[in-house]
């Protein structure tokens, strides 16, 4: 079961000798922040609840599956070569902007975030139910991950609601082409009514 402990009421710092013990690695998080993560055995789990507990830190258990796995951006890209399928240009799955992995534009998001499966709370098992019922397994199957555009990725952030129905539609370029194509029709429609309005007052 993969594992994260954070700073409680007292700092991971003075046991970082005993958390190394149980096999986590630090991994910092901000300047001045961290926290020790890793994989452990399902036995050990109690011990180090009772650890945790015991040292007033915060223990966060992610089951298999519902935990965001280190190459998940290299699957993706094995997988999907973007949408004119040369690895290179992709389109932002909730703006439809066109992004370039070469200027470093494309990043890829978990469509169903991971912290709205990361516990056991009724609300996550119900997002884990959806997952089943769609045929996710991993949070980080390919299913599951969308090319986004940096502002929109960061906009998203741990939401979901109609930013899932977004991220469906856009991953699809049939569903941009036509987005384009109404916009267009309704653009000259207006243009029709402007001028014929013009027209009308020219002849008064």
């Amino acid at each position: 079961m993969y594992i994260e402990i954070k700073d409680g009421s007292n700092r991971t710092y003075y046991i970082r000798g005993q958390i190394r013990q149980y096999g986590l690695s630090f991994k910092k998080t901000g300047k001045y922040t961290g926290k020790w993560a890793g994989n452990v055995s399902e036995d050990l789990i109690g011990e180090i609840e009772a650890f945790c507990n015991k040292n007033h830190v915060k223990l966060y258990k992610k089951e298999e599956g519902y935990a965001r796995s280190s190459n998940y951006a290299d699957a993706f890209f094995a997988g999907n070569t973007g949408f004119r399928g040369d690895g290179e240009t992709y389109r932002c799955s909730y703006c439809g902007r066109i992004i370039r992995r070469s200027k470093g534009e494309v990043t890829v998001d978990h469509l169903i975030p991971v912290k709205g499966v990361a516990n056991t709370s009724f609300w996550h098992k119900r997002v884990r139910q959806y997952m089943d019922r769609k045929g996710i397994r991993d949070i980080n199957q390919i299913e599951n991950l969308v090319p986004a555009c940096s502002h929109c990725n960061l906009s998203k952030g741990s939401r979901m609601g109609f930013w899932i129905i977004r991220g469906y539609l856009g991953r699809n370029e049939r569903f941009w082409k036509a987005a384009y194509l109404l916009m267009a029709v309704a653009s000259v429609a207006i243009l029709s009514v402007c001028i014929i309005m013009v027209l009308s007052r020219l002849q008064h």
